[in-house]
C-alpha cells in the first residue's frame, strides 16, 4: 500500500444519533396500507370511508389553524 492509498483509508467510523424525526417508516407503512386497501376494495369499504372522513377533518383543522393563527 502506497502513502497516497493510506490517506484514503478510513481508520475510524463514528456514528452519531440524530435528534430529528425519521419519517421513512411512516411513509413506507402508508404506501403499504394504501396498496393493500386498494386490492381489497369492497371488504374494507368502511375503513376507506373512515379515512376519507378523517382527511376532511384534518383539512378543516389545518384551514382553521391557518386562518386564526397565521
Amino acid at each position: 500500500m502506497t502513502a497516497d492509498m493510506k490517506k484514503l483509508v478510513v481508520e475510524e467510523i463514528e456514528f452519531k444519533k440524530r435528534e430529528t424525526l425519521n419519517l421513512n417508516g411512516l411513509v413506507a407503512f402508508s404506501l403499504l396500507l394504501g396498496g393493500v386497501l386498494s386490492t381489497l376494495r369492497n371488504q374494507v369499504k368502511p375503513l376507506v370511508e373512515f379515512s376519507l372522513c378523517m382527511e376532511k377533518v384534518v383539512i378543516k383543522m389545518v384551514r382553521l389553524f391557518i386562518w386564526y393563527i397565521a
